[in-house]
């Protein structure tokens, strides 16, 4: 026997399609009153079927902007204007954090980061300026 709705080949004793959930035809009678209990089964299979057959949607969460632009200034806080940017992009980190903490976007990696990078900067020019290691000109 065949499912009417999508052409399953089925065995005679089942009621219902294993494909598509359907009622099959040839199904034995159900006594009065049971009726709209089997309709509602058939709706939450049906229900059932068509959720188990939809995509599952990707995460399209982007990365903040704020936690990016952060992360590049400490990261190239790195190698110039060291005692500007390193406080800059420290900043912006966490305030791109908080932004990450508050939405659905990406970036609570990046802005930890970043946050430490830039204040990693800022103490190891203080103490380069502290002890002479870095000067002025």
């Amino acid at each position: 026997m065949k499912c009417p709705n999508c052409g399953t080949e089925l065995n005679n004793n089942e009621t219902f399609c294993t494909n598509c959930g359907k009622r099959v035809d040839g199904a034995i009678d159900t006594p009065t009153g049971v009726e709209s209990s089997n309709t509602n089964t058939e709706n939450k299979v049906e229900e059932t079927v068509q959720q188990a057959n939809q995509p599952v949607a990707a995460n399209t969460a982007k990365y903040n902007s704020t936690v990016i632009t952060g992360f590049v200034i400490s990261i190239i806080s790195i190698f110039i204007i060291s005692i500007i940017l390193g406080p800059v992009g420290a900043v912006l980190s966490a305030i791109g954090l908080k932004q990450v903490s508050e939405t659905n976007e990406k970036g609570k990696g990046l802005a930890i980061a970043g946050i430490i990078i830039g204040i990693a900067v800022i103490v190891i020019m203080v103490i380069g300026y502290a002890t002479g290691i870095v000067s002025n000109s």
